[in-house]
C-alpha cells in the first residue's frame, strides 16, 4: 500500500490519476463548449436579454444543485455520481448540437449546469479522500493545475472546432470527450471508491448540514473568499473589462491576448501554490491571494495603455489560481470522507452566487453610473469581504488557541 505522506507515491496511485484525468477533460469539455454558448444561442435568433437569462440559467443550476449532489455523493458513493454526471454533461453536449430553438436551450443550460457539479465538485471531494492532510494541497495543486490546462486547450479546441465544423461539430466532440471520460471512471476508480459513509450529519436534512457548516467560522471564510473570487472574476473581469478596454480603444484580438495571458498565469500559480500550501497556513495563503485580486480590482480602471492592463491582469491570474488551490484545501480539511461532498457543494454553490447574480447587479450600476464605477463597486464589496474573512480567520484561530489552553 502506498505511503499517504509520500507525495510521489500518492500522484502514481490508479485512482488519482484516473481522477486528475477525468478532471482535465470535464474542463476540457467545458473549455469547448461554454464561451460559444453566447454567440451559439445568438445565431439561433435569441436576444440579448435571453443571452443572459440562459447564462443566469447556468448559474443557478449549479448553485441549487450542488449541495442535493454533494450530499448525494456522500450516501451513494463517488463513482457513481461521477459517472452519471458526465454522462449528464455528454447528454447536454448531444442536445446543444441538435438543438434550433433558442428556449430550448434554458433546459438544455440547467442539464450542463448540474453536470457541472456532479463532475466538478464530487470528483474534488474524492481527490480530498483520496489523499493524507499533509499531502493534500500539493495534489490540489496538481489537480487544479490540469484543471486549468484542460479549460485552456477546451477554450482554442471549441473556437477551432467551430470554425472548422461549425457549433455541431464542437458539441459532438465533446460529447465523444465524455463518453471517453465515463470509461475512465468506470475502469480507473475501483468499485469501492468514495462507498457511502455514515455519521451524525449524513442523518441530519439538507437544512440543518448547512446550518452545521455554518458554524463552521473557516468553512464560512472559504464560502465568502469563493463569492469574492467569482465576483472579480466572472462579474467584473470577464463582464465588464472587454467592454472597459474596447471603450478606450483595444482591439477584440488584444482583449482576447490578454485574457489568454489571464489564463497561462492563473495556472501556472496553482502548483506553486500547493507547495506553498505544505509550508504555509493555508488559509492565509487563501487571504492573501484574494486581497491582492481586490487591488487589481481598485487599481485597474486607473490604466488606459495595454501593457498595465497586461501586468493587472497577470496579477489577477495569479490570485485567482493561488485561491483556487487553497481555497479547495481549506474546505477539504474542514470535512472527513462522510460528509465532504456536502461541505464541497456548499462552497462550489457559493462560487457560483458571483456567477449567477453579479452581472445583473453591476449591468445595472454600469447603466446608471457608467462602467468604470463597476471596478470601485467591486473592489469596495471584494475589500469588505476580505476585511470579514480575515476576522473570520483570526476569530478561528483564537478558538485553536483556546482548546489548546483548556479554557
Amino acid at each position: 500500500m502506498p505511503d499517504q505522506n509520500n507525495i510521489w507515491q500518492v500522484l502514481r496511485r490508479r485512482e488519482v490519476v484516473s481522477t486528475c484525468l477525468f478532471l482535465f477533460m470535464t474542463d476540457l469539455i467545458i473549455g469547448s463548449i461554454s464561451p460559444t454558448l453566447s454567440l451559439f444561442a445568438s445565431s439561433l435568433g435569441a436576444s440579448l436579454t435571453l443571452v443572459g437569462v440562459l447564462a443566469t440559467t447556468l448559474g443557478l443550476a449549479r448553485f441549487g444543485s450542488s449541495l442535493a449532489l454533494g450530499s448525494l455523493s456522500d450516501r451513494r458513493g463517488r463513482k457513481n455520481i461521477l459517472m452519471a454526471g458526465m454522462a449528464l454533461m455528454g447528454l447536454a453536449a448531444l442536445l446543444y448540437a441538435i438543438t434550433s430553438n433558442p428556449y430550448a436551450l434554458l433546459l438544455v443550460n440547467a442539464l450542463f449546469g448540474m453536470s457541472f457539479v456532479a463532475s466538478l465538485t464530487v470528483a474534488l471531494a474524492y481527490i480530498a479522500d483520496l489523499v493524507a492532510a499533509r499531502v493534500r494541497s500539493l495534489v490540489f495543486g496538481v489537480v487544479t493545475t490540469a484543471m486549468g490546462l484542460g479549460f485552456s486547450i477546451g477554450s482554442f479546441m471549441g473556437g477551432w472546432l467551430t470554425a472548422r465544423w461549425g457549433y455541431a461539430g464542437a458539441y459532438l466532440t465533446a460529447l465523444a470527450i465524455a463518453v471517453i471520460a465515463v470509461m475512465v471512471i468506470w475502469r480507473g476508480l475501483p468499485t469501492s471508491s468514495g462507498l457511502p459513509q455514515r455519521s451524525e450529519v449524513n442523518g441530519l436534512s439538507w437544512w440543518r448540514q448547512i446550518g452545521v457548516m455554518l458554524a463552521n467560522p473557516m468553512i464560512v471564510a472559504a464560502c465568502l473568499g469563493t463569492i469574492i473570487a467569482n465576483l472579480i472574476f466572472g462579474g467584473l473581469i470577464i463582464t465588464f473589462f472587454p467592454l472597459y478596454a474596447q471603450g478606450l480603444g483595444l482591439s477584440q484580438a488584444g482583449v482576447s491576448s490578454l485574457f489568454a495571458l489571464r489564463t497561462l498565469a492563473s495556472t501556472l500559480a496553482r502548483l506553486p501554490a500547493g507547495i506553498l500550501g505544505t509550508r504555509l497556513p493555508v488559509h492565509w495563503l487563501m487571504f492573501s491571494a484574494l486581497l491582492l485580486a481586490t487591488l487589481v480590482a481598485l487599481v485597474l480602471p486607473q490604466f488606459a495603455h495595454p501593457t498595465g492592463w497586461m501586468l493587472l491582469l497577470s496579477c489577477e491570474g495569479i490570485a485567482f489560481g493561488l485561491f483556487l488551490t487553497a481555497g479547495q484545501t481549506t474546505v477539504a480539511a474542514q470535512a472527513n470522507e462522510s460528509n465532504r461532498g456536502a461541505v464541497v457543494g456548499v462552497y462550489m454553490a457559493s462560487a457560483s452566487v458571483g456567477d449567477s447574480f453579479a452581472p445583473l447587479f453591476l449591468g445595472l450600476i454600469a447603466d446608471r453610473l457608467g462602467i468604470v464605477t463597476v471596478f470601485y463597486v467591486v473592489g469596495g464589496l471584494a475589500l469588505l469581504g476580505v476585511m470579514i474573512m480575515g476576522w473570520l480567520l483570526l476569530r478561528q484561530s483564537s478558538l485553536f488557541v483556546e482548546a489548546g489552553t483548556g479554557n
